[in-house]
């Protein structure tokens, strides 16, 4: 249940975690907390919060899914920003 903060399209940070993506909704003095990147075209509720104190820490799953999850999306995710970043690094 590792979870990994890539950039999105717009160059904001997204986390994927167990086949679902997370947005940034809001942040507090110790957290960040993070709604499903589907919340808005499936109203998903789901949200999940990340500690700044620890980034690598576990995160805490808030509320869950209404929807299954879609790894080959994150994937699909995950190499788009290894090939954005080598191509701004080289």
């Amino acid at each position: 249940m590792s979870h990994q903060i890539i950039k999105s399209n717009k160059n904001t940070e997204k986390v994927c975690l167990n086949g679902h993506m997370y947005t940034k909704h809001y942040s507090t003095l110790i957290s960040d907390v993070w709604r499903c990147s589907k919340a808005s075209s499936l109203k998903c509720p789901g949200k999940l919060k990340t500690s700044k104190e620890n980034p690598t820490e576990i995160p805490i799953i808030d509320k869950a899914h209404t929807h299954p999850p879609d790894t080959y999306e994150v994937e699909v995710n995950k190499c788009l920003a290894r090939m954005k970043h080598k191509a701004a690094t080289t």
